[in-house]
């Protein structure tokens, strides 16, 4: 059976997911397999710099806005950067494979104008696509200019493609409009009319998290990426006593004999499985944060 590999751009899609934010599905830009022409546009509420740079532990749910953005200790982070310390010391594979998954990701955003459209849409990319726009902005000067700049285009090479297993995002020149530069609209109106649709970056991809919500996201997080494994003790604990209590009641002369080590067996069962619960995992992230 193969891999469809179709179904990759909607799983990137559900790991980069905006929490139900009906803002977010209105303004973000996501562009499309095959070339899309944009414009970078001015950031109404930051006007000397439009880009915006933000970490966010996409991976827990609800995803949590690192509080690093805001200048304060971020208690996923510590709590991530201790788990790489523990499994450096013990060689545990599996505390730096948990430690991997809830680890911040830095992502960069700007304000854009998809041609063709008449608001401002915020488009979300990668480090190495923020350094060519870096680029851009030294060689041609402000890229956001609504009257003299160029146009871009997003390529998108879909999933695939190219030997490629999650596609890429690059953005080239668009030459028409590098050599004779378009507005953005025909009018000066029309020109304000769209600026002012754009979205504040900040209220929309960094909204504050408080210290106890990002340990609460983050234990839930623990507890249930170990879920699974836990159900299945239970479920096999479960069954062996099961066919424990069945071989006892297939004989009646010893059924009084064998109930009770039966009953106390399912008793220290029902005792242990206490242990299986997150009072370790609270207390080792409460200390590591107090």
């Amino acid at each position: 059976m193969a891999i469809n590999m179709d179904l990759i751009s909607n799983e990137l899609d559900n790991l980069n997911n905006d929490g139900g934010n009906s803002d977010l599905k209105e303004t973000k830009f996501t562009p499309k397999a095959g070339k899309t022409k944009i414009r970078f546009v001015g950031n109404k509420f930051s006007s000397d710099w439009p880009f915006k740079r933000f970490k966010t532990h996409f991976n827990l749910k609800p995803m949590v806005n690192c509080l690093e953005n805001h200048g304060e200790d971020c208690p996923v982070c510590k709590y991530c950067i201790q788990l790489f310390r523990e499994a450096k010391k013990e060689n545990d594979e599996n505390k730096r494979e948990l430690a991997r998954k809830i680890m911040a990701s830095e992502r960069f955003y700007a304000p854009i104008l998809v041609r063709g459209e008449d608001k401002v849409r915020i488009f979300n990319f990668s480090k190495t696509v923020y350094e060519k726009i870096l680029g851009f902005l030294k060689e041609l000067g402000d890229i956001t200019d609504a009257n003299s700049a160029p146009d871009f285009i997003v390529e998108k090479t879909p999933p695939g493609a190219n030997g490629l297993i999650y596609g890429k995002v690059d953005v080239v020149y668009d030459i028409p409009t590098l050599k004779t530069p378009l507005p953005i609209a025909a009018t000066k109106a029309e020109i304000d009319a769209i600026l002012d649709t754009c979205p504040d970056l900040d209220a929309l991809y960094n909204k504050p998290t408080t210290k106890d919500d990002a340990i609460k996201a983050l234990k839930d997080f623990i507890t249930n990426d170990d879920k699974p494994q836990e159900q299945t003790e239970e479920e096999k604990v479960g069954s062996l006593l099961e066919e424990a209590a069945k071989d006892v009641m297939s004989s009646a002369a010893a059924a009084k004999s064998e109930a009770e080590p039966v009953a106390e067996a399912e008793k220290t069962t029902t005792d242990n499985s206490k242990d299986v619960d997150d009072t370790n995992i609270d207390d080792a992230i409460n200390n590591l944060f107090d």
